[in-house]
């Protein structure tokens, strides 16, 4: 991973044609490759893409950031929004590869869910070593919440709409990260396995 990146077209599945950038301007420069892997791009014509509350999320016990080492990128979440005016109606969470040139989407980890109140992510990697490249374990959890009335409350509904784990595996060489496994459960991600 160490040669130089003029582009993220290569990085990962999403081949996002911007330049790797900084965290802080990853989001408001992804909303075009964004929109080429939304399921329904109709639904997000009158919408624009901003960053949750919280933007990223770091894997369990990194630093937040991370520093980049050579050889293995950074890797995070970043949790997008779809906004009508200031309302929520939608939000999605990517995967972040961060490279010295700067970072870039490299893939889609939770797809657009409709997010009537807020979500909760959290991330656990693990790189392992193969023959012929590094290989990458992602697995985050997604909880979606919506809004409840007064009557539900009092009476202890529960406010979770959805809970499940996206398992994404990827061999990472040659200035790329290869998605070979994805899988999706239901509820909380298993315990991560040794490094």
């Amino acid at each position: 991973m160490s040669a130089p990146l003029a582009t993220c077209a290569t990085l990962g599945p999403m081949a996002c044609s911007t330049a790797p950038t900084s965290r802080t301007k990853l989001c408001k420069e992804s909303g075009p490759c964004i929109l080429r892997h939304v399921p329904q791009p109709a639904h997000f014509e009158d919408l624009t893409f901003d960053c949750a509350e919280g933007a990223f999320t770091e894997p369990a016990g990194a630093p937040s950031p991370a520093p980049v080492t050579e050889g293995r990128p950074v890797i995070s979440l970043i949790n997008m929004v779809a906004l009508s005016g200031m309302t929520i109606q939608f939000t999605a969470s990517y995967l972040v590869a961060e490279l010295p040139q700067g970072a870039c989407l490299v893939d889609v980890v939770h797809d657009w869910d409709m997010s009537p109140s807020y979500a909760e992510t959290a991330l656990e990697t693990r790189w392992e070593s193969t023959s012929s490249a590094a290989r990458l374990q992602v697995q985050s959890r997604r909880i979606i919440h919506e809004p409840l009335d007064e009557e539900e409350s009092e009476a202890g509904v529960s406010d979770v709409f959805s809970d499940y784990c996206e398992h994404r595996t990827y061999d990472v060489g040659d200035g790329k990260l290869t998605r070979v496994a994805q899988s999706s459960t239901a509820g909380a991600c298993p315990p991560p396995g040794p490094d």
